[in-house]
């Protein structure tokens, strides 16, 4: 019988997993900073499997849903135990810092009228809003450009 080679963790930004969370996509967060640190705070629904915890588990889950694994900074290695997991796994790219700065801490406004630049506000607003319970900062300034028209001079003078 052949065997299939596992393939790498896929990777998945932190805006597109607060956006699964928000959907309430199917998925199993991992948390595996210390466990002062993840009790503390940590991505809501995420189980706390600090690294060098008993993570032999992770291999005896159903594959129903994948396991998207973090840590701080998203450096550390996937335990080993993953690697019997029969499901699809990704990693938080950036770690639980990414998530942080991303979506837990208030979007920086727009610098220019771009419509994908208010966009990624909207969105990112909308999350940092959803995931901390603040209202998000003042929507930013719409402005419409409309050209002068010079009134043409239609005869005399003074």
């Amino acid at each position: 019988a052949a065997v299939e080679a596992r393939s790498e963790p896929v990777r998945i930004a932190a805006v597109d997993l607060a956006q699964a969370v928000v959907r309430g996509d199917p998925m199993r967060l991992v948390d595996l900073r210390a466990a002062a640190v993840c009790q503390k705070r940590t991505i809501p629904g995420a189980v706390c499997v600090p690294e060098g915890g008993d993570t032999g588990f992770l291999a005896t889950l159903p594959a129903t849903r994948p396991l998207v694994l973090f840590d701080e900074g998203g450096e550390g290695a996937v335990p080993s135990a993953v690697s019997g997991f029969k499901g699809r796994v990704m990693v938080l790219d950036g770690g639980y810092a990414a998530f942080q700065s991303q979506v837990l801490a208030p979007p920086p406004l727009p610098t220019d009228g771009a419509p994908d630049a208010a966009a990624s506000y909207q969105l990112r607003s909308e999350l940092h809003g959803y995931f901390t319970g603040a209202r998000s900062a003042s929507q930013p300034v719409k402005l419409k450009v409309r050209k002068v028209r010079r009134a043409s001079k239609s005869g005399g003078g003074c």
